[in-house]
């Protein structure tokens, strides 16, 4: 069976990959959504490239306070799961595990 080919209309951008309209699997098959996935990565290196040593430092300081949100958050939501599993009713017994005495 060969897999159908995708044939991306020439007004199909790329809001319609980020939106899901197409998927990426199909866009990187597509020449010109490849091509300018690559000029974009070129793009991306040769300005972080072009950085000078304070800029970098800068934009490290800024990677290391998103990535503290990004952590936290995540623990916050860690802890809300356990929370909901915690205290979700036992199936079959007609109370929560919330009244039952601790061991």
């Amino acid at each position: 069976m060969t897999p159908a080919v995708l044939h991306l209309s020439p007004t199909a951008s790329r809001k319609d990959v980020l939106s899901g309209n197409v998927g990426i699997k199909d866009a990187l098959q597509e020449p010109r959504y490849t091509e300018a996935v690559f000029q974009r990565i070129h793009e991306i290196r040769r300005a972080a490239d072009d950085q000078t040593y304070a800029e970098r430092r800068q934009s490290e300081a800024k990677f290391a306070e998103w990535d503290v949100r990004q952590q936290a958050e995540l623990d916050s939501t860690a802890t809300r799961c356990r929370r909901a599993e915690r205290d979700a009713p036992v199936r079959g017994t007609g109370r929560s595990t919330f009244n039952r005495p601790s061991s």
